[in-house]
């Protein structure tokens, strides 16, 4: 049974999406504080309920790395099969081979192991030639853990959660406090949301809660937060969601003015939850400046 409580006290109990109410997920009363509770996490499977320091853990990444791998050469079987991985010409042996990038006939398909290999070497190679994090080809880089190497277009679904983890597990061991590790687990909660894994918003509670311990720029902080309403967003949790998001474009316009880039998500995205909340009034009003 998942559990996980809301935060609002007393009173009638929050907001709960329709989605959430289909797959079985209620609202209940304990200490003045409510609480979501139900039996999906995922769209295919119970939740674990482990608390993000067991999850992100070493042998739970082991472990969720070869069970995100199975379902994703599942989900990939019928476009894989007969096929050979492009990067070491290899069958889908033990591994078994994905495709979740836009490639199209015999192109794109590799095993995980493959991809995640390919994407330290470069990350490897270009931290070798850079001289700081923000070089633009280490970012290059970093982006081949997300972004197919062929098509040039983002991994999708259950194969960015199998990257996701495979990344997680790579840098995991590095210190806290290093860029590195952070930049892998952003990775891990990006794969987990994009395949409809609630656990997302255990590990970028993590995230978040990692930038404000080491004291991390702003802006890093407003880009956790803002991934962090997401997954808040996804599990039904709105209200929390619309608060995270009035914040984000609180400190983007504070940041960066009115016509900047990411003032401008921060403030669709605001609009947006408003809206979900039936606020449509402010939303109007926001949309409008």
């Amino acid at each position: 049974m998942a559990r996980a409580r809301h935060g609002t006290p007393r009173g009638r109990p929050p907001l709960l999406s329709p989605e959430l109410r289909q797959q079985g997920w209620s609202m209940q009363s304990e200490e003045g504080e409510w609480y979501y509770v139900g039996r999906v996490i995922t769209r295919d499977r119970p939740s674990r309920g482990w608390p993000a320091a067991q999850l992100l853990g070493r042998d739970q990444a082991d472990e969720l790395y070869k069970e995100a791998v199975a379902v994703a050469v599942a989900k990939c079987a019928k476009d894989t099969a007969g096929q050979t991985c492009y990067i070491c010409y290899g069958e889908g042996d033990e591994d078994g081979l994905v495709r979740g990038c836009a490639c199209r006939g015999e192109s794109g398909i590799a095993h995980i192991s493959c991809l995640a290999e390919q994407a330290r070497r470069l990350v490897v190679h270009a931290e070798a030639e850079a001289r700081d994090l923000d070089d633009d080809a280490l970012d290059a880089a970093w982006k081949r853990w997300c972004i197919c190497g062929l098509c040039e277009q983002d991994y999708h679904g259950v194969v960015s959660c199998a990257l996701g983890w495979a990344c997680w597990k790579t840098y995991l061991g590095l210190s806290e406090t290093d860029q590195v590790r952070l930049v892998a687990m952003d990775q891990l909660g990006n794969g987990l949301h994009e395949a409809g894994n609630y656990e997302a918003l255990s590990v970028r509670e993590a995230i978040l809660s990692m930038l404000r311990r080491i004291g991390s720029p702003e802006d890093d902080m407003l880009a956790g937060q803002s991934n962090l309403a997401s997954s808040y967003e996804a599990v039904g949790r709105v209200e929390e969601c619309l608060r995270i998001r009035r914040d984000v474009y609180s400190g983007r316009l504070r940041l960066h003015g009115e016509e900047h880039l990411q003032t401008l998500l921060a403030a669709n995205n605001y609009a947006t939850s408003l809206v979900q909340l039936q606020h449509f009034e402010e939303a109007k009003t926001l949309l409008r400046r």
